[in-house]
């Protein structure tokens, strides 16, 4: 999906185009040095997906997106699966866990689910149990925003 929608802008080494002047994007790198680190919210498969879904290619519109829930989420798998620069403190951020995003691909997690497993999914018994969690613990907003929209989404 990435070399057949993507490679027209972002190149097939997903590192963008640069600018005329030099200076900046003309269109901005989905990994590489110059990329969004591993701690941001486009480095989260639903968040990259969602994006995608209702952003691409370029000229896409939210009522009228050219890529299926499914094309969307293969391609922004493959986008997060790409090296990046690192955050540093990762274990800092969100210190109430259960209110973690369920696609967060980095832990500590307080679900006993894998890294993976949160980074591609499926996401719905980690929904699940943050829910059971959260619940025994009175902890309000569990699971972060994890943009899934719809029961195919949720699926993933």
């Amino acid at each position: 999906m990435y070399a057949n929608v993507c490679t027209v802008c972002h190149g097939a080494d997903g590192l963008g185009q640069r600018a005329p002047s030099g200076a900046g994007y003309q269109i901005p790198p989905l990994w590489g040095p110059d990329s969004y680190n591993n701690g941001a919210g486009m480095n989260r498969v639903l968040t990259a997906a969602a994006y995608a879904m209702h952003n691409m290619p370029f000229g896409t519109t939210f009522s009228s997106p050219v890529l299926t829930d499914d094309d969307a989420y293969d391609v922004a798998a493959y986008i997060v699966s790409q090296n990046r620069p690192e955050k540093r403190d990762l274990d800092k951020d969100f210190p109430i866990r259960l209110q973690k995003p369920v696609d967060t691909g980095y832990g500590p997690y307080a679900d006993g689910f894998s890294p993976q497993q949160h980074k591609f999914g499926p996401f719905e018994p980690i929904r699940v149990r943050v829910k059971d969690l959260a619940a025994a613990s009175g902890t309000a907003h569990a699971g972060g925003p994890d943009h899934a929209s719809d029961e195919t989404d949720r699926a993933k």
